[in-house]
């Protein structure tokens, strides 16, 4: 047990001599040398996010707005169901509860 003991502090103490011989370069220098080199390749992926967003907006705002089928089931006895639909868009749609806010 104690030869094992004895392997690994050897292990421990060869493995911190070869990393305190590792030169560590400080940390401002590498900080400032990435942001001077990402600031031209940032503003170019801003440009190319606008532009493509810009392109996006204008050639999807000819659509024609698409009208929304509303399908509302209501169970009125045990095994029967109506069914009620309307074929207005989704801006005319009222709720079944509309008129307790309508008329209070």
């Amino acid at each position: 047990m104690e030869n094992d003991d004895k392997e690994l502090k050897d292990f421990f103490a060869t493995m911190k001599n070869a990393d305190s011989r590792v030169e560590v370069p400080d940390f401002r220098l590498l900080a400032a040398r990435k942001k001077k080199g990402m600031r031209p390749l940032m503003a170019v992926a801003a440009s190319l996010v606008a532009v493509v967003i810009s392109c996006w907006y204008l050639l999807s705002d000819n659509e024609q707005p698409q009208a929304v089928e509303i399908i509302i089931t209501e169970k009125k006895e045990i095994g029967s169901m109506s069914l009620m639909t309307s074929d207005g868009t989704i801006e005319e749609w009222k709720s079944p509860t509309q008129s307790l806010i309508d008329d209070f």
